[in-house]
């Protein structure tokens, strides 16, 4: 089951009020929760079944994706769709349909839906007509996996969180609205995104990260920013890889 506790200002919490929740609430009585993105204000979660709900506070920006800029106290179900994951930063989320279709929807003012535009959507809309596999989102932009395991980012790159290729000169941080190639590599197999940086891991079993790094958050021994991957040490054996806002947890293949 989905919980949910902290501001139930506008409905963040999900169960149906606007009052605050020091301890987990249960939302609803379903048992058929399956995944759960946060961001911001809003929450996204998928069923066993594949569909994709919504809820939360401060959809100015549509992004709930709902087609509305109402907020709301209660799980909403978004199309008729079947979703395999969806991430949601802040006021924009970005979501992967079964049939390998990526979709994005709110606010946009950084290029962060790569739709080549920068006018929000209330609802979702498709990036292209490639297949792809993993999907992730910085704070104010997005990460994907083509089918093919080119990795691909857009949105806001004050930090060099994007790890563009189509860079200039070294330390670019130019944003982008619609998906460009993060270097050459065909070999990603997974990808996850904190408030300004980035992680990823190869089908080689190597981790590398790149973006803002003032905490350490990148794992390389330093403080140092960087626009391009940088791998973290020499080991191949990393098997996933997660984010919080300022740091990373991964995890290797003995466990």
């Amino acid at each position: 089951s989905s919980t949910g506790t902290g501001s139930g200002r506008a409905g963040g919490v999900g169960d149906g009020t606007t009052i605050n929740k020091s301890s987990p609430v249960q939302i609803g009585t379903l048992t058929t929760w399956k995944d759960i993105s946060v961001g911001g204000t809003i929450t996204l979660a998928t069923k066993t079944d594949g569909t994709l709900w919504v809820w939360g506070a401060y959809n100015a920006f549509g992004q709930l994706g709902d087609g509305t800029k109402t907020d709301r106290n209660s799980p909403v179900q978004i199309g008729t769709s079947s979703w395999t994951a969806v991430k949601s930063g802040t006021s924009f989320s970005v979501g992967l349909r079964t049939d390998g279709g990526l979709f994005t929807w709110g606010l946009n003012t950084s290029g962060q839906l790569g739709d080549n535009t920068v006018i929000l959507k209330s609802s979702p809309i498709q990036i292209g007509t490639s297949s792809w596999t993993s999907v992730a989102s910085t704070i104010t932009g997005g990460l994907a996996i083509r089918l093919d395991s080119v990795l691909f980012t857009w949105g806001l790159n004050l930090n060099g969180q994007l790890g563009a290729t189509d860079v200039i000169a070294v330390g670019d941080t130019t944003n982008r609205s619609s998906p460009v190639q993060i270097g050459t590599t065909t070999s990603w197999s997974s990808v996850s995104a904190g408030a300004t940086h980035t992680v990823a891991i190869k089908t080689g079993g190597t981790l590398w990260t790149w973006g803002s790094n003032f905490y350490g958050e990148l794992g390389l021994g330093n403080t140092t920013y960087y626009s391009s991957p940088k791998q973290v040490g020499a080991l191949t054996n990393w098997s996933q890889a997660s984010n919080a806002r300022y740091s990373v947890l991964s995890v290797k293949t003995d466990g």
